[in-house]
C-alpha cells in the first residue's frame, strides 16, 4: 500500500540564512494576500453587476504575478517555485470554497511564515545537511531517517524555530489486525477520553500557573513595538512556553493512540463537529447571546483537549496498523442507557453520574456514553457498512430509541 508521510525536522540556519527565510516567508505572504484581495474585488464587482463569478484560473494568476514582479523587483528574492506554489494553494482553497467544501480563504497575518518547494530536485539532502535554492547549505536535526521518495518540502516557522516538513511517498505493508476486543471512546472535558472498558484518561492540559504565566507573557508582547528587539525576545519566551505545553500534550496523545492500535482491532469514536461545538455564543447586537461567559470558558476547556488533533493522528495510525476506525454520529450517546436503550435527559442527573430512570442501571456517565458509541459502531459493521459509510448513515441510536418506545 502506498501512503504519504510527513517527516518534520528542525532547521539550524546560521548568519543571514534566517533573514532569508523571513524575507521568503514575507514575499509568499504578500503574494497570497495580494491575489486574495484581487479575488475579493472581482467578487464584489461581479456581485454588483449581477453576474456570477467563476474561480480565477492559475494561468491568469501566473500572468499577473509576472507583471507584479516587474513592478516589485524584491519578489525575485524568493525562489520562483515557492511563489507559484502559493498561487496553486490559493487556487485550490478557492475551488474548495466554491464547492462549499471549505470556508472562505483568509488573509495571512504578520506572523505567518510558510513556503513550499514543490520540486524536490531543487533541494539537495546529504546526511544531516540540506540545501535550498538561494539559501545555501544548512544543518537540520535528522532525528530519524525518512523513507520513500521525496515529493515536496515545506519550510515553516513554529514556536521560535524554523522547521522543514518533508513529504514522501512510501510503500508499506499493512499488518493484520491485532487481537483484542473493540473499544468505544467518548471524548469530553473533565475526562479527556473514556473507554468502553471503563478506563478514564486525562491529557496534560496547561496548569493554572502556566495559564497565568501565558497571560503575563502575552501582555508583555502586546506592549512592545512591532519589529523591535524587545518584542522579538518577548515572543521567544512566549513561544517556548507554548512549545512546551504543545509537546507535552502531543506526546501523551501519541502514547495513548499507539497503545490503542496495538491492542484493539476496531476503534469507534464520535464524529464531532468541533467548529460548531466551540462556536461563540456572543450573538449580535439585536439578538445577544445568553451565558456567554460560561460558554466561552467551556470552549477554552474543550480546545485545550485538542480532540481534533487526536482524531487526525488516530486516523492515519489506524490505517498503518490495520485497525478499523469507525466514526458514528454523537447524538444521544450521553442520554441513552447502555443496558436497556432508554433515552431521556433525566438519565444523567450530573456530569459524572448516569442512572437510567427506566431500568435503574447506574454507571459513570462517560463510560456509559463510550458503550453506546461502541454499540453504534458495531451496528454499522453488522449491517455491512464500512468506516467511511458510518459517517453518512442515519443515527443508529435514533432507531434504537424508536424501537424501545
Amino acid at each position: 500500500m502506498e501512503i504519504f508521510r510527513r517527516w518534520n525536522y528542525r532547521l539550524e540556519p546560521v548568519g543571514s540564512q534566517a533573514d532569508q527565510f523571513v524575507r521568503t516567508g514575507r514575499r509568499n505572504r504578500y503574494v497570497w494576500n495580494y491575489f486574495l484581495g484581487y479575488m475579493e474585488e472581482a467578487y464584489l464587482a461581479a456581485r454588483s453587476a449581477g453576474g456570477s463569478l467563476a474561480p480565477i484560473t492559475y494561468p491568469e494568476m501566473s500572468r499577473i504575478l509576472t507583471l507584479l514582479k516587474a513592478e516589485q523587483p524584491d519578489l525575485y528574492e524568493a525562489p520562483a517555485d515557492t511563489l507559484q506554489q502559493t498561487l496553486m494553494d490559493l487556487r485550490e482553497t478557492q475551488v474548495r470554497f466554491f464547492k462549499k467544501l471549505a470556508g472562505r480563504p483568509r488573509f495571512r497575518g504578520y506572523g505567518h511564515a510558510r513556503f513550499r518547494f514543490p520540486n524536490p530536485k531543487q533541494v539537495l539532502i546529504e546526511k544531516d545537511w540540506i540545501k535550498f535554492p538561494k539559501m545555501g547549505w544548512l544543518r537540520f536535526r535528522k532525528s530519524r531517517v525518512f523513507e520513500g521518495s521525496v515529493r515536496s518540502l515545506t519550510v515553516f516557522w513554529e514556536h521560535g524555530h524554523w522547521w522543514v516538513s518533508i513529504l514522501t511517498k512510501c510503500q508499506v505493508e499493512i499488518p493484520p489486525s491485532p487481537a483484542g476486543l473493540p473499544v468505544g471512546i467518548d471524548r469530553g472535558v473533565s475526562n479527556s477520553l473514556a473507554l468502553s472498558t471503563g478506563q478514564l484518561l486525562h491529557f496534560p492540559v496547561p496548569t493554572d500557573r502556566e495559564e497565568r504565566f501565558h497571560r503575563f507573557l502575552a501582555r508583555s508582547v502586546s506592549r512592545k513595538r512591532k519589529g523591535s528587539v524587545r518584542r522579538t525576545r518577548a515572543l521567544g519566551r512566549l513561544n517556548r512556553l507554548r512549545r512546551r505545553v504543545t509537546d507535552r500534550r502531543r506526546d501523551a496523545t501519541h502514547c495513548v493512540i499507539n497503545r490503542l492500535v496495538r491492542e484493539t482491532p476496531v476503534v469507534v469514536i464520535e464524529d464531532l463537529r468541533l467548529r460548531n461545538m466551540t462556536r461563540s455564543a456572543k450573538g449580535t447586537v439585536a439578538e445577544p447571546g445568553r451565558n456567554v461567559r460560561a460558554k466561552s470558558g467551556l470552549n477554552r476547556s474543550l480546545l485545550k483537549q485538542a480532540h481534533g488533533e487526536f482524531t487526525q493522528i488516530l486516523r492515519y495510525k489506524s490505517v498503518r496498523s490495520g485497525v478499523e476506525l469507525i466514526e458514528v454520529p454523537p447524538h444521544y450517546t450521553s442520554q441513552q442507557c447502555s443496558g436497556c436503550g432508554h433515552t431521556a435527559p433525566e438519565n444523567r442527573p450530573s456530569q459524572a453520574r448516569f442512572r437510567c430512570v427506566s431500568c435503574g442501571h447506574e454507571a459513570h456517565a462517560d463510560v456509559n456514553a463510550a458503550l453506546n458509541i461502541l454499540a453504534a459502531g458495531l451496528a454499522v459493521t453488522a449491517q455491512g457498512g464500512t468506516a467511511l459509510a458510518a459517517r453518512r448513515t442515519a443515527n443508529p441510536l435514533k432507531m434504537t430509541r424508536r424501537t424501545a418506545a
